[in-house]
């Protein structure tokens, strides 16, 4: 029985009636997901797919700090946009996971921003990706991403950052997406949440 408390900080679209063996956490920048896809290795035993290193290890990118954003939002905007870019991430995005021995549980997706990418990742393993979509005030992710970075930076100029098309992209998982979960208090309870859902 889900509790009305439950209800108010999580919308589920398509209940879990086995546990999903392909995940894919998605939201804004500083939203979560990586402490999430993080928690969910751990304490579920998924395997962990970095999605941005990918990304950035086929745009021969090997080092990249917070003050680079801009550059690296632009470089993969064009690389997706680029003929055959998705499908050249989705291929190699697949060739990451299938080189990782004993995953027995199953995957979980860090950030992929493009749901044609995301498609097409399950196409090419089988697999229907089941899509965890994390939800925060802009307020709070400008207070992380200013804790994230260490220095100041206007809301202005976070909201320019965060509505760069290759992250504004990312909303429109919430048409699809399978969970919609509230990040609106500590990670603890975020965690609990996704591991009920999960856990059907």
């Amino acid at each position: 029985m889900i509790s009305e408390a439950f209800q108010n900080v999580v919308y589920i679209r398509r209940p879990v009636s086995v546990q999903p063996r392909l995940l894919l956490i998605v939201g804004h920048i500083c939203g979560g997901k990586t402490s999430v896809s993080r928690f969910l290795e751990q304490s579920m035993g998924y395997t962990y797919v970095p999605c941005s290193r990918v990304l950035l290890n086929l745009m021969d990118i090997s080092n990249y700090n917070e003050s680079q954003r801009k550059v690296i939002q632009d470089a993969g905007y064009d690389f997706v946009h680029k003929r055959n870019g998705q499908q050249e991430y989705a291929k190699a995005l697949v060739e990451f996971i299938q080189d990782i021995p004993h995953h027995k549980t199953g995957f979980v997706l860090d950030g992929l921003r493009y749901q044609e990418t995301a498609y097409r990742v399950g196409e090419m393993l089988g697999e229907i990706p089941y899509i965890v979509y994390i939800e925060n005030t802009f307020l709070s992710l400008y207070f992380r991403y200013q804790q994230r970075i260490e220095t100041k930076i206007s809301f202005r100029d976070f909201m320019s950052i965060n509505s760069h098309p290759v992250e504004d992209v990312a909303r429109r998982y919430i048409d699809n997406a399978d969970f919609i979960i509230q990040n609106i208090d500590s990670l603890e309870q975020l965690f609990e949440r996704v591991k009920r859902v999960i856990n059907g």
